[in-house]
């Protein structure tokens, strides 16, 4: 988390370290007891991390973590804060961030995508690496292209509902009610356009 990291050196070109490493763990040599843990700051923990799949726990846990002291230092707020821990654990597993950009405008486009794609709850759509990180960072301070590209709305679509299938089911149902009453609807009011003008048409032979 940003109050973790300490700049030394010059004021021109700081020197950024990491401090407090009172959470770190050698994975391979947890013991029960401490896979049933929480530990971390809410706002900056990994989705894996909360849901304690240490299976998935690793390198790309720490991507997410510098994806968030980068979405904080772009917007002046963590990607997940709420009233209560609970809250904002529940936010970090399901809801989506919003785009820096929106909430700072001069946040230039390839880097919000950068910080998001650090942000995403599966690891393997995050940077492979912290290096892999690095590098599209040079990139977007070089001018380069970068190698992340935004996620389309429809695949931001899939992503959520395959993390809330109870209520994207409701959503469905929702959805093909509305369009089935609107359909009946239409064939009703067909059905008495049809029938109103053989009337009509019955009424002028007669005549």
């Amino acid at each position: 988390k940003p109050a973790n990291i300490l700049l030394s050196g010059s004021s021109d070109q700081p020197v950024p370290k990491v401090t407090d490493f009172g959470a770190a763990k050698e994975l391979d040599h947890a013991t029960d007891g401490e896979r049933t843990q929480f530990l971390g700051t809410p706002s900056y923990v990994a989705p894996e991390q909360v849901e304690a799949k240490w299976g998935k726990i690793g390198q790309l846990a720490d991507v997410y973590g510098i994806g968030a002291v980068l979405y904080e230092a772009l917007t002046g707020r963590p990607p997940f804060r709420a009233d209560s821990i609970s809250e904002t654990l529940r936010q970090v597993i399901e809801a989506e961030p919003v785009s820096p950009r929106l909430l700072n405008p001069a946040v230039p486009r390839d880097l919000a995508t950068i910080c998001l794609k650090c942000l995403q709850k599966e690891p393997a759509r995050r940077y492979d690496s912290a290096g892999a990180l690095a590098g599209d960072l040079e990139r977007f301070l070089s001018g380069q292209p970068i190698h992340a590209r935004p996620i389309s709305p429809p695949v931001r679509g899939w992503m959520w509902c395959r993390r809330n299938p109870g209520t994207a089911s409701l959503v469905a149902v929702l959805v093909l009610s509305v369009v089935g009453g609107v359909a009946g609807i239409v064939l009703q009011w067909r059905g008495a356009e049809a029938a109103r003008k053989v009337a009509l048409a019955g009424d002028v032979e007669s005549q």
